[in-house]
């Protein structure tokens, strides 16, 4: 019998099923990230060539396609939006700093154009496709009103102006879903993972009930588009966010990635099985994430995640690109990368 591509064995995974092997994602997984056209900073506000990333450097000042401001303090990391500007200073007063007219008209768009570059690289055949979805080039709820506001007065203004809140993200999420329709009509991804960066290291920035409120709805219509497309629905969230897996599952999620080795990934498997895929587990902030970690510590980290959640399926490994080679050097990862073949190609045949 033929063995399995790495889609196939991945699909197993979604399919609910226990895969021949323990996937890792950086060997079945074609990855896009967009939309394009948000993620192409301009040098300023006018200018119509989009700023490479790759080739800006430290201390430069960019600006994406609404006018939010980012800096970029470290090349190899990306931009970050600017700490000391912030494109709505009052949310109270959205309309006359972020008036909807700023949200580009997605229908103008050449969306053949736009998928070619990301259709022509993926290896449907042998890879499961997934589409990386921000709404801004932050995030799409939480991660958008943290860039926007800022992160201090995106937490006070979900307590005290509720009203504003909603309307500002019932107008955002309107235009999200129409990126989403558009990116899954041309690209046709097997999933789409919106991107919404909602914890820290503790715990979630908002409190449980105050995400239930006032950014589960979004994160809600987000699926919904997405599934409604015919395609399957993610949510890629850092942090300890385990105290809203269950919000996760109830809004038809089916992965959340990176799923850190911190939180109670046990108990969202004894609570849910395999109806929510946790792609991720990596020890990125332990002994085996850092610069220097001996060759044993980082493939005992390796075999410890997917001790931990693979066992009954349902699991994918990954780094996330937490324990990058710009940090760990090339040996590092390369560790990372054989032992999670090795040892995830032996895991269900002990």
């Amino acid at each position: 019998m033929a063995k399995l591509t790495e889609r196939e064995n991945l699909q197993m995974v979604y399919d609910g099923l226990v895969p021949e092997w323990v996937p890792l994602s950086e060997r079945c997984s074609a990855i896009g990230y967009g939309p394009p056209m948000v993620i192409q900073l301009r040098k300023n506000l006018t200018d119509t060539a989009p700023a490479p990333r790759d080739q800006v450097g430290a201390g430069s000042r960019l600006f994406d396609i609404f006018g939010i401001e980012y800096e970029i303090s470290d090349p190899r990391i990306g931009p970050m939006p600017a700490p000391d500007v912030f494109k709505v200073p009052d949310i109270t007063k959205w309309h006359e700093y972020f008036p909807p007219s700023l949200l580009p008209d997605l229908s103008s768009y050449d969306w053949n154009e736009i998928a070619k570059p990301v259709v022509d690289n993926w290896d449907r055949v042998n890879k499961r496709t997934k589409y990386l979805f921000t709404g801004c080039t932050g995030g799409t709820t939480y991660m958008w009103m943290a860039t926007i506001l800022g992160h201090k007065e995106a937490m006070i203004a979900s307590l005290e102006e509720p009203e504003a809140w909603h309307e500002l993200n019932d107008v955002l999420t309107s235009w999200q879903e129409e990126a989403i329709r558009y990116i899954a009509r041309y690209i046709k991804p097997d999933s789409i993972c919106f991107c919404d960066d909602n914890a820290y290291g503790h715990g979630t920035f908002l409190s449980p009930a105050t995400y239930k409120e006032m950014i589960k709805p979004y994160h809600a219509r987000l699926a919904k588009a997405i599934i409604s497309e015919g395609c399957v629905a993610e949510i890629h969230c850092c942090g300890k966010a385990d105290m809203i897996a269950d919000d996760f599952v109830d809004i038809g999620l089916s992965a959340w990635n990176p799923a850190q080795h911190f939180n109670d990934l046990e108990g969202i498997q004894e609570r849910h099985g395999n109806k929510l895929i946790l792609e991720g587990g990596w020890e990125s902030n332990g002994p085996a994430g850092i610069a220097g970690a001996s060759e044993a510590i980082v493939r005992a980290a390796v075999r410890r995640a997917m001790d931990r959640s693979a066992k009954n399926g349902g699991y994918v490994f990954s780094t996330s690109g937490m324990t990058a080679v710009f940090d760990v050097g090339q040996e590092h990862v390369d560790w990372i990368s054989d032992e999670a073949v090795k040892y995830g190609e032996a895991f269900y045949k002990k």
